[in-house]
């Protein structure tokens, strides 16, 4: 349905255009030069710190929800899980920990890839691999500190499969939003 105003409005629309375009240049003011590129700057290169805090609490958050489907090193908020009793038979405990630790951080990772902006993701690009590590560790230094039983294989192999489900989370979706909707 048109609107009657609509050719009225791209009139005038058309005739602020070439006003603007027909208006005598002013140059920002020399104190406003270095404080707009330094705004841009900001937002095009955002601090690695705080891009990985923000990280570390999504990541957290989505493994604190993991929580209530499947526990970590017997810690947990679900109640009896018939699925992961029967992964837990059908897998060696070497893969079964592997799997568990992909489960634990996949999600957060694959929601980081959603929430961080184009510039964020880029910021990071080449030490998030240490990142993964890192936060793998520090995940399961906090189960360990809120009283989990951890043994070094299980550990070892929990480790190996948050760095895992980190690394495919993060690219798959990261990846999937930037060939879907970054103008190439």
């Amino acid at each position: 349905m048109m609107n009657s105003n609509q050719p009225e409005t791209e009139n005038q629309l058309l005739k602020e255009f070439c006003n603007f375009v027909d208006a005598k240049q002013v140059a920002p003011s020399a104190s406003v030069e270095p404080k707009i590129m330094q705004m841009v700057e900001h937002d095009l290169y955002p601090s690695q710190w705080l891009v990985f805090i923000k990280l570390f609490f999504i990541e957290s958050f989505a493994g604190g929800a993991t929580l209530f489907v499947c526990p970590q090193f017997g810690f947990g908020f679900g109640e009896h899980n018939t699925l992961i009793h029967a992964l837990h038979e059908a897998l060696t405990p070497f893969l079964f920990y592997i799997t568990c630790g992909f489960f634990f951080v996949f999600l957060g990772a694959a929601l980081s890839g959603l929430l961080l902006s184009y510039d964020e993701i880029r910021s990071i690009k080449r030490s998030k691999y240490i990142y993964y590590v890192l936060y793998s560790l520090i995940a399961s230094l906090i189960f360990f500190t809120l009283g989990a039983e951890i043994l070094l294989l299980s550990t070892t192999a929990w480790v190996l499969g948050s760095i895992m489900g980190n690394s495919c989370g993060f690219e798959l979706v990261s990846r999937i939003r930037i060939v879907l909707f970054v103008p190439h």
